[in-house]
């Protein structure tokens, strides 16, 4: 394990200063936008939070219809824990892509955990999880607000009596990620059991990093 996280941070080390070479070059290079945004997403992994929020800002500054460096604006200043201007950026994307879905499930997340506002983050759950309860895996978006949105969602179901209708959301939130305390207490308050595969175990090492964990 420890040679492998020393290859990846040889990685991570190679990756940026392939970044840096470019962004030293030509400002007129037609794929800068693109360059920055990816150096802040590789400073975001990292932590990083102002430096990444610098280069992706500077991604929308250059293209400034292009939604996703606003996505990653938003997802930043979640991780960071500034849900205002999270919610900001994603309502700043959502203006340029309404049918941006990582945008539309964090909104909805913010909705429901910081502005109490139920029904419209229901609305969104209904139309951008409800869709998808007979096969949850073909929710393509990054596992972090896919496993959020999936326990928001069932928090709302159970508080409006449907149990049965969280369930499977509940079990998909625990899934990706087995050893958030929040999901099992879920779980739990939905009287199942928590049998969680071997396999399944096996993600407990990467949720340990990951900041929903540390909640």
């Amino acid at each position: 394990r420890a040679r492998e996280a020393a290859r990846k941070a040889r990685e991570m080390t190679r990756r940026k200063g392939v970044l840096d070479g470019i962004l030293e070059t030509d400002p007129r290079f037609s794929m800068l936008p693109v360059v920055y945004l990816f150096k802040g997403e590789v400073l975001q992994q990292e932590q990083d939070w102002a430096t990444s929020l610098a280069f992706t800002e500077k991604a929308s500054e250059l293209w400034p219809e292009w939604v996703l460096p606003r996505v990653v604006i938003g997802r930043t200043q979640y991780l960071k824990g500034n849900r205002a201007e999270a919610y900001k950026a994603f309502q700043n994307a959502l203006i340029r892509g309404p049918t941006h879905v990582e945008s539309l499930l964090y909104t909805a997340v913010i909705l429901f955990s910081d502005y109490k506002r139920n029904d419209e983050a229901k609305q969104i759950f209904d139309r951008q999880l409800g869709i998808y309860k007979e096969n949850l895996e073909r929710l393509y978006v990054p596992k972090t607000i896919k496993a959020e949105a999936m326990y928001s969602y069932a928090q709302i179901l159970l508080q409006l009596g449907q149990s049965d209708a969280a369930i499977p959301f509940a079990r998909a939130a625990l899934k990706i990620y087995p050893s958030v305390g929040r999901y099992r207490d879920l779980i739990a308050r939905l009287g199942e059991a928590e049998s969680i595969s071997e396999k399944d175990r096996g993600s407990e090492l990467l949720a340990l990093g990951d900041q929903y964990a540390k909640k």
